[in-house]
């Protein structure tokens, strides 16, 4: 099916995917994703009449999700972009960022990543709409986001920020910030208007590992794509935008830390014989550098711990899809998706059945077909693996 998002994504999951598991429940049945991303699932939800119940710690995340599965006015959402166009024109003297202008690392970032002119101009719109609380406003800023989050030419310096990749090609630019924001707002409110959200999610901030608002046995059917093993860094492309919404750096780096699937080393002692049990049938572990093997590790338990939660907040009976696909580390196979059915058997679930997908080229947000780390094209995901399992 085709379903147009309002904002790029890395890695997004696949609409026809979600609704031919979803398509079958019944109404107000609730259905989970604890690391909801762009808020395809619940976006899915909500169109075959169940409600939604979305985690992710990615502030990006959180504004996409929201703004897609809400009802929004979007007459309002025009008039408050004229409301901000006028008084951009009236404004003359260049206004303070606070989060930015008071700490250095993020004045330094935007002044590599930005031009003057660009920078002056993505001031001025987030100066006024930081402190919009009007329900349209974060339509607003999912607008202001998009003239940055491109694979292309954009607002700032860099490409390929949208699949998370960013790299600085050049020191000048002569992109048009004021209207291309008008003209993006139009085009958030069009996708709105084609599609409009239901309201039958709740998009909330929080660690897939604790979701400590949602009660035992209360969900009738979890769906969600865990990170793989090195997984995409979202926040290094979205953190691009973020500074000009709120956000220093200091602060996106605490929430990334609450990550799943990033290169970093355990920051506890791990239990040998859980680990022993994750890394069951996974090949070529003893072959890996030992820096590996311990980002490994602390990614393995990551997955038990996700999958411990969500034993205990899905329904007895209840089923759970979780979309994975295996990597690659040094030119060697690492399978994520066997370190997660023995996540899932540990903690209580019963494997059910799995579907093999293909991954399109233009779609796996992947490193390029060469790059400093020697990937080649034949050592990238070309499958995924959609897996089912029942709660007993």
């Amino acid at each position: 099916m085709s379903l147009k998002t309002i904002h790029p994504f890395p890695a997004r999951m696949a609409p026809e995917i979600a609704l031919r598991r979803l398509e079958s429940l019944s109404k107000g049945a609730v259905v989970l994703d604890p690391m909801m991303g762009s808020g395809t699932t619940l976006k899915i939800a909500g169109m075959v009449g169940c409600k939604g119940i979305g985690f992710d710690v990615d502030p990006m995340a959180l504004l996409i999700s929201g703004v897609w599965n809400r009802r929004v006015d979007t007459n309002k959402v025009l008039s408050l972009a004229d409301r901000v166009h006028e008084q951009v024109r009236e404004m003359q003297d260049m206004p303070e960022l606070p989060w930015m202008d008071n700490e250095p690392e993020t004045a330094k970032f935007v002044r590599f990543w930005f031009a003057k002119d660009q920078a002056d101009d993505l001031r001025r719109l987030s100066s006024l709409i930081y402190p919009l609380s009007e329900p349209e406003s974060d339509v607003l800023r999912v607008a202001l986001s998009r003239l940055i989050v491109t694979k292309g030419r954009g607002a700032s310096l860099g490409r390929d920020i949208s699949h998370s990749r960013p790299h600085k090609v050049t020191e000048e630019n002569d992109f048009q910030v004021f209207p291309e924001f008008e003209r993006s707002v139009y085009q958030v409110c069009r996708i709105l208007n084609a599609n409009p959200g239901t309201g039958l999610a709740s998009v909330r901030e929080g660690n897939a590992k604790r979701m400590d608002s949602i009660a035992d046995q209360s969900i009738d059917y979890i769906m969600t794509s865990p990170p793989y093993f090195t997984a995409v860094d979202y926040f290094r492309g979205h953190r691009l935008a973020l500074v000009w919404l709120g956000y220093s750096l200091p602060a996106l780096r605490l929430l990334r830390d609450k990550s799943i699937g990033l290169d970093r080393v355990p920051d506890k002692a791990l239990d040998d014989v859980l680990i022993q049990e994750l890394h069951r049938k996974v090949k070529h572990i003893p072959d890996l550098k030992p820096k590996v093997r311990s980002v490994l590790q602390r990614y393995s338990v990551d997955l038990f711990e996700i999958s411990q939660e969500f034993f205990r907040v899905l329904k007895a009976g209840g089923r759970m899809t979780v979309v994975l696909a295996d990597s690659y580390s040094s030119g060697l196979l690492i399978s994520n998706t066997q370190i997660f059915k023995n996540a899932a058997r540990l903690v209580g679930f019963q494997f059910g059945e799995v579907e093999e997908r293909p991954i399109l080229a233009t779609k796996r947000y992947l490193p390029p077909p060469s790059d400093s780390r020697g990937n080649s094209l034949a050592n990238r995901m070309k499958t995924e693996a959609i897996m089912t399992f029942v709660r007993k």
